[in-house]
């Protein structure tokens, strides 16, 4: 039998949720948009721009390591962590392109900070290259931890030869400004510009949220007219919400652009942006996209749904607690009321951050990632809803479809606290699966 395993959140956090809410082998299985525990705590992205060198191209590797994916020690009042970061970039006959090889050290004030599942810090390569294909070998090793975190992609460069203009790829922004007197911005220079890449592909969320994306524009040998610059973005279950247009006149080689989208009135959903370039009658010479999503927050949920934002409470507390709060009918009371509500279940009142309240609703976001059926948000699902107050799994064994029986899984919990076992059947053989009793997954013997 192959299994897999898979770091659940937290203890205390996880332990907090507990209490508020009261034959044929299998194959291995894994979470959509998941990788392995280890991994997890380190992203990893690239983008492709025009070189300085018109025969080359300019290669950028982004990558964002989570404090909880390092291993901190006391040192002198503070928590330090020591790691090793390794990068080779290989050409199509496997010889070494360019290669990066950096020790680092990082320290956190205490020890809440070392064990953050959201504070991180991000990173950032450069490599100019000739056109080609390559492999990238990413590697990370903390130090005083077993496993070697591997992340490895493919890259294909092509010139940018062209005599009409073209465009780079578009990258996801945390961050970006003109670089102002005396500042350093360190690796993220690009021109007079500071650009901060961010990997997670979240954006918006709250009432001040917002699509940043950079992008650069190649003018060509051949363009002295001016081009326009078309964006769009489409929603997965919205169609086209957002479209403009933008013409100018390229006056430098490489044109450099920081795009701002307000999205204050985006659903949370998957988004797809797309960035155009057109010349003479409207002609399109190019075009790039990306995904991104708004993520399923607090604020989201109040509002587009309140109702659904107390559903979603009534899964971790007893619904005696959360019927006061459904009489409330003015906006601005009902977030006075949920902030008042997870003040009251602060974990942690010494920090600014409410660690079970980025918690429950990352776990909401990610069911509804993961589990949404139809129309049925992700969240309101059986597995959707074990997610939720239980966090991911320790391991999951996948049985699939055969002749004398459902598809069938069962998600085990044994690291932390109880041992627990909930079984999610698949009786009508179209992805919803349904928990088995007992439903709180207690009194139950590992099979393995």
């Amino acid at each position: 039998m192959m299994k897999i395993s898979a770091a659940r959140y937290s203890l205390a956090l996880s332990s907090l949720l507990l209490a508020l809410a009261t034959a044929v082998p299998a194959q291995t299985l894994r979470l959509p948009e998941e990788i392995e525990p280890d991994e997890r705590a380190v992203l990893v992205d690239y983008a492709v721009f025009p070189a300085t060198d018109p025969e080359q191209l300019h290669l950028e590797i982004y990558y964002q390591i989570y404090n909880y994916g390092l291993t901190f020690a006391p040192d002198s009042g503070v928590f330090t962590a020591d790691y090793v970061v390794n990068v080779r970039v290989l050409d199509e006959d496997k010889v070494p392109a360019e290669s990066f090889y950096e020790e680092k050290s990082t320290s956190v004030p205490n020890l809440t900070k070392a064990k953050s599942t959201t504070d991180y810090r991000v990173n950032q390569l450069s490599f100019d290259l000739d056109p080609g294909k390559y492999k990238v070998e990413f590697t990370l090793q903390a130090v005083g931890a077993k496993p070697v975190i591997r992340r490895d992609f493919d890259v294909k460069l092509e010139k940018y030869e062209s005599k009409l203009p073209k465009l780079s790829d578009l990258e996801l922004v945390q961050a970006a400004g003109a670089i102002q007197e005396g500042q350093n911005p360190g690796p993220f220079r690009k021109g007079s510009l500071m650009v901060v890449p961010s990997l997670s592909g979240a954006f918006g969320g709250d009432e001040t949220g917002k699509l940043l994306f950079y992008l650069e524009i190649h003018r060509g040998s051949d363009s002295a007219d001016a081009v326009t610059v078309e964006t769009k973005i489409r929603g997965d279950d919205e169609g086209m919400v957002y479209r403009d247009s933008l013409t100018t006149t390229l006056t430098e080689a490489i044109t450099r652009q920081i795009r701002e989208i307000s999205l204050a009135d985006y659903r949370p959903d998957k988004y797809e942006l797309t960035v155009s370039l057109h010349g003479r009658r409207y002609r399109e010479l190019d075009k790039r996209s990306i995904d991104f999503r708004v993520p399923w927050t607090l604020w989201a949920t109040l509002k587009w749904n309140y109702d659904e934002a107390l559903d979603q409470l009534e899964l971790i507390v007893d619904r005696k607690e959360v019927r006061p709060l459904r009489n409330i009918e003015d906006l601005a009371d009902r977030q006075k009321a949920i902030e008042k509500f997870w003040a009251e279940h602060d974990p942690d009142k010494t920090t600014k951050v409410n660690e079970l309240r980025v918690v429950f609703y990352r776990r909401v976001d990610k069911a509804n990632r993961l589990f949404s059926f139809l129309r049925q948000d992700g969240w309101r699902t059986d597995r959707g809803r074990v997610l939720i107050r239980y966090g991911e799994p320790d391991q999951i064994d996948d049985y699939p479809f055969s002749i004398d029986r459902y598809p069938y899984q069962e998600w085990h919990y044994y690291r932390s606290g109880r041992y627990r076992k909930f079984v999610f059947v698949d009786v009508n053989q179209d992805g919803d699966y349904r928990l088995q009793y007992p439903y709180d997954g207690l009194n139950q013997r590992p099979d393995f």
